[in-house]
């Protein structure tokens, strides 16, 4: 490295009250996992009035666009809480 190489700074404001850092909202993931034969084995913040069958059913047509496919028979949503509550409080399709 030469004698002449400039050192680069960086100003950061970190002076944001934590109120604002808190803002963005971090997404609930809702996990599925599969049968063999693609019958939902199982799946997490299933609402009591729902099967899983029905809550991936209702997840895919409201929330489709943020689904990830894993290997081995496994998915994952990536949903907002509120819309996760709005979801939850749907009925039965």
């Amino acid at each position: 490295m030469s004698a002449t190489a400039a050192a680069r700074v960086y100003i950061v404001n970190d002076d944001a009250p934590e109120a604002a850092k808190d803002a963005a909202v971090k997404p609930v993931t809702v996990f599925v996992r599969f049968s063999p034969n693609a019958s939902v084995f199982e799946v997490s913040h299933l609402p009591a009035h729902l099967t899983g069958e029905q809550w991936v059913k209702l997840l895919h047509i409201h929330a489709g666009d943020r689904y990830q496919s894993r290997a081995g028979g496994r998915g994952f949503f990536q949903i907002s809480p509120d819309e996760l509550a709005r979801l939850q409080a749907l009925p039965p399709l």
